[in-house]
């Protein structure tokens, strides 16, 4: 088991208050007023190796929870509206800016069993993983989030049957 603690600082083109208007459908700007995102990470390792029957097991799950992430809040015109002095956001654009908001988190999982496969010299891995993240975001001053999930198998056969042969 293991934890980790960590900031990230907000880059340059996040904290720079200056209106990008390169394309006239979705400007952007930054936000001076942003706040470094406090990470923490918890993950635990578990692996078993048996020497004589050659056969092994690995697990992990890691848990990465940030406050004050930075996202983009988004704004969508429902009419022309002036930005600055001469900038005209027009209805339906949209414009965008970075924001702290609590709420992101990302878990992570794998398994993964060995075993030798004798009758061909060789090794037989088998593995799976799942990811979750929630991720928050701000459209027309209403927080939202996205919940993104991922899965993954893996079957692995390899083997080094002599100096000659190598597959995988």
């Amino acid at each position: 088991m293991f934890y980790r603690a960590s900031v990230q600082l907000p880059n340059v083109n996040q904290l720079q208050n200056v209106i990008n208007i390169s394309n006239p459908l979705f400007f952007r700007t930054g936000n001076p007023e942003l706040d470094q995102s406090y990470q923490h990470f918890v993950g635990g390792r578990y692996s078993y190796t048996d020497a004589p029957s050659g056969k092994n097991f690995f697990a992990g799950v890691f848990t990465r929870l940030n406050s004050d992430y930075v996202t983009n809040a988004t704004w969508i015109a429902s009419k022309d509206s002036v930005l600055g002095t001469d900038i005209i956001l027009r209805r339906g654009s949209q414009i965008s800016k970075p924001i702290n908001l609590d709420g992101f988190i990302s878990l992570r999982s794998y398994l993964n069993y060995g075993m030798p496969l004798k009758f061909m010299k060789s090794n037989l891995n088998l593995s799976s993983g799942v990811t979750y993240e929630r991720l928050p975001g701000q459209v027309n001053n209403v927080n939202n989030f996205t919940h993104s999930y991922a899965y993954n198998l893996g079957v692995n056969i390899g083997s080094n049957i002599s100096e000659y042969i190598d597959f995988n």
